[in-house]
């Protein structure tokens, strides 16, 4: 299938941070790898470096996938893009990002086919197959709505992101006055429970890290001078940032790297 995976603009003011953050679409990046192992054709839209728009950007292209994902201030453009796809394509559409985990029930439209509220990307193969038996799954049937139980996901059963996108676009991504700002994660969710912050919430609030050498390793093997992990809370484990530092320095990998409290 030919599948189309969107990322919407921060703003449509002129309040906005355009030139001067604009964020690596790692979730995007990760889903790529994920369906072009499995034979998918796969294209990236990320409107924060894309400079047509999203009508002019498929009028020429034939897709037969939209996904799309978003944060809670982007609800209204994500729900723009997909309702302008389905106009155009008689095609699945899934919704998904971390507004699809807290706020589930606002993305379930009559445009979209199913919400992945979770991190689990590598069912959406299966999700492609019309596979509905899957964990932090809603789809639609007979015009109503069913959510399937919600589940943690190990993080470590993700592959290492395709970076293709990134690396064609590299000009435009950066943060503040860090240039070519390649993002990196290594846990998902928290393992605070701090009661104003919806970060523990995530992943069906199980705190799930990557291994040290894993994370060193992806951080030495691409070829970009900055590295920006945005971990929700990198500096946990005090064990753990000495393996880290100690292996960095090992391997005599020679880079920027910053931490820097983001999703």
């Amino acid at each position: 299938m030919k599948v189309l995976l969107v990322r919407p603009e921060e703003s449509r003011s002129r309040y906005d941070f355009q030139g001067v953050i604009e964020n690596e679409c790692l979730e995007l990046e990760w889903i790529q790898r994920i369906l072009q192992d499995h034979g998918h054709e796969v294209t990236i839209f990320d409107k924060q470096v894309e400079t047509l728009s999203f009508s002019d950007f498929i009028k020429d292209i034939q897709f037969d996938v939209f996904y799309g994902e978003a944060r809670c201030f982007q609800e209204p453009f994500i729900l723009e893009y997909v309702r302008a796809f389905r106009n155009r394509f008689d095609g699945i559409t899934i919704l998904g990002g971390i507004h699809a985990q807290m706020c589930k029930e606002r993305l379930f439209i009559c445009e979209a086919d199913y919400v992945l509220s979770g991190y689990n990307y590598y069912d959406l193969p299966e999700i492609l197959k019309g596979n509905t038996d899957i964990c932090n799954l809603s789809y639609k049937k007979d015009e109503q709505w069913f959510s399937n139980p919600s589940k943690a996901v190990d993080i470590k059963d993700l592959p290492w992101p395709d970076r293709s996108y990134f690396y064609a676009h590299k000009d435009r991504y950066q943060y503040l006055d860090m240039k070519h700002a390649m993002w990196i994660r290594s846990s998902f969710s928290c393992p605070y429970r701090c009661r104003f912050c919806i970060r523990n919430h995530m992943n069906n609030s199980i705190y799930s890290r990557r291994d040290v050498m894993d994370l060193v390793e992806e951080i030495g093997y691409n070829d970009n001078e900055n590295v920006y992990i945005v971990d929700d809370d990198f500096l946990y484990d005090e064990n753990y940032l000495r393996k880290f530092i100690d292996e960095i320095k090992a391997r005599n990998i020679k880079k920027e790297i910053y931490l820097l409290r983001q999703s």
